[in-house]
């Protein structure tokens, strides 16, 4: 999968971080991004999510919200994962 510029760097800096996180997981990750537009949006969006949690981290309300992005959408993902699993 190729993504342009910084959506690129922000998606193999996601990636790299799940892999080292959740190293077991990594065979159906890289077969979802094959696979799954929207499994690849979520990612798209939980990196552009860490993004922002960084760059708003002196406003607290800000962050707030980024955080709870944030946690929505590693909902999704886990809910993507998990139906590949247990296939």
């Amino acid at each position: 999968m190729v993504f342009e510029g910084n959506k690129a760097r922000q998606m193999d800096g996601f990636l790299q971080q799940l892999a080292k996180q959740h190293p077991e997981h990594s065979r159906e990750i890289q077969r979802l991004m094959g696979q799954s537009a929207s499994f690849r949006a979520v990612c798209e969006d939980i990196a552009i999510t860490n993004d922002a949690i960084l760059r708003w981290c002196d406003f607290p309300e800000r962050l707030k919200e980024y955080e709870d992005i944030r946690a929505g959408l590693l909902e999704e993902f886990w809910s993507h994962l998990n139906s590949v699993r247990n296939r």
